[in-house]
């Protein structure tokens, strides 16, 4: 059987699930007998789910540290006018 050879731009849109699935199955199978590709592809995921993590957390921080501003804000106009 002849090795299938996968470009590093398909193998990133399997880790994104952005093929369809004839070639996610083609992909699939040539996994069953090919851990290079494995390795190729679990490298992807990985960087992948890294990405995702980053701009998560980056999004959160984000948050928070807008909030600490307007907490600070509050707190340096003083309190509000009285009744």
């Amino acid at each position: 059987m002849t090795e299938e050879t996968f470009s590093d731009e398909i193998l990133m849109r399997f880790a994104d699930g952005e093929l369809d699935p004839d070639m996610v199955a083609r992909i699939e199978q040539a996994m069953e007998t090919d851990d290079r590709l494995v390795a190729r592809i679990a490298v992807f995921i990985e960087t992948r789910a890294q990405a995702q993590a980053r701009r998560l957390l980056g999004s959160r921080q984000q948050r928070t540290h807008a909030g600490r501003l307007v907490g600070c804000r509050r707190y340096q106009a003083g309190p509000g006018p009285g009744p």
